[in-house]
């Protein structure tokens, strides 16, 4: 639905990466999953040498998944 507004997902040059930061990319986004907490976490750097600058958790219950 984001594409259809012509607005970019993420900013020209921020990066999405998973699970982990990537050091040889500058400002990303990074989203993993804590299973054992049952969250998901979005972490927000500027620089991947730094802490996060935002970090936002979200509950992600792992369920039964259903296949028709």
């Amino acid at each position: 639905m984001i594409q259809k507004t012509g607005i970019p997902f993420l900013p020209s040059g921020v990066s999405l990466v998973s699970n982990k930061p990537d050091m040889d990319r500058g400002q990303q986004v990074v989203v993993r999953g804590d299973d054992e907490r049952q969250m998901m976490v979005v972490e927000g750097y500027l620089d991947p040498q730094d802490a996060p600058v935002l970090v936002k958790e979200w509950p992600f219950p792992r369920g039964e998944h259903k296949v028709d």
